[in-house]
């Protein structure tokens, strides 16, 4: 599966929380500015005989704390939609079937492979790694002038799938949660965008 069609995914899905979410926050928004209106009033109503400028004063920082609120709850909110639709691509990456998902695996191998190196995966993606699909890894490497020679690490790390490259003492993380983590500072501000128009 290509990114731009993940990506795609992850924005269709977002979009779709968005909206729910969007229409909680306008209800909490609402009922944030009734609750704030009904406690300016009250205090309007006991000031007004002292003085109808203090009560205005009041009224006004009251307004102005109440939106700020607002703010502060719908940012929070934004960032949890946000959060949220990065861990569905998560775990739409890690529901990907095995054809796929060997597809993707393969395609970032031939990015971030040199040859030679060993692949570190998690003890439950061993299987995608099969001794034929090294062998078509390997030769596509070694078309494109590497080593290939990549080989199956004994080593299996806690990961969401992808895999780690191991090379003299220097490693390459392109396990899934690292991708997501190194595209999400290019993607986040385009998905908050299709969130939040």
């Amino acid at each position: 599966m290509k990114v731009d069609a993940i990506t795609e995914k992850i924005l269709e899905d977002a979009r779709q929380s968005a909206a729910q979410t969007l229409r909680e926050a306008n209800e909490r928004s609402q009922e944030t500015q009734r609750r704030s209106q009904a406690e300016i009033e009250k205090r309007r109503e006991q000031a007004m005989d002292e003085a109808r400028k203090e009560c205005a004063g009041l009224r006004d920082r009251m307004l102005r704390m109440a939106e700020l609120d607002e703010r502060k709850n719908l940012l929070a909110m934004k960032r949890q939609m946000i959060d949220r639709a990065f861990e569905d691509a998560l775990s739409k990456m890690r529901a990907m079937d095995e054809e796929r998902a060997r597809a993707y695996i393969k395609r970032l191998l031939l990015e971030s492979a040199q040859g030679g190196e060993e692949i570190v995966v998690s003890p439950a993606d061993g299987k995608l790694y099969s001794q034929a699909f090294l062998a078509e890894v390997n030769a596509e490497l070694e078309k494109r002038g590497a080593s290939g020679a990549l080989t199956l690490s004994g080593e299996k790390r806690p990961m969401a799938g992808g895999f780690v490259l191991k090379r003299q003492g220097v490693e390459i993380n392109c396990s899934y949660e690292a991708i997501l983590r190194e595209s999400r500072a290019s993607l986040e501000a385009q998905v908050a965008s299709m969130l939040f128009r």
